[in-house]
């Protein structure tokens, strides 16, 4: 997941849509995809991010064997843009 770059939000028919590009490959995806190893949780076409949970199988022991990625065409989301020391 690493290597994915997200390429465009849009709106299709109310349907909040994230256009994601891996390997020169293109893919869309909306909230609730799997997508790899990872399930796409929000799409905010007014931000354009997109966050995604990610499983990380060798901390299945963990209280949180998963990560939550965040991708933006501009910068980052609000809501951590605004916490301190990010």
């Amino acid at each position: 997941m690493e290597e994915l770059q997200l390429t465009g939000v849009t709106n299709t028919l109310g349907i909040n849509v994230a256009m994601l590009s891996a390997e020169n490959k293109p893919y869309f995806v909306k909230v609730g995809d799997q997508f790899c190893d990872a399930k796409v949780l929000e799409i905010d076409a007014k931000t354009s991010c997109v966050k995604w949970r990610q499983d990380i199988p060798q901390d299945q022991n963990s209280l949180r064997p998963y990560k939550d990625v965040y991708r933006c065409l501009r910068g980052l989301p609000p809501d951590l843009a605004a916490r301190p020391g990010k």
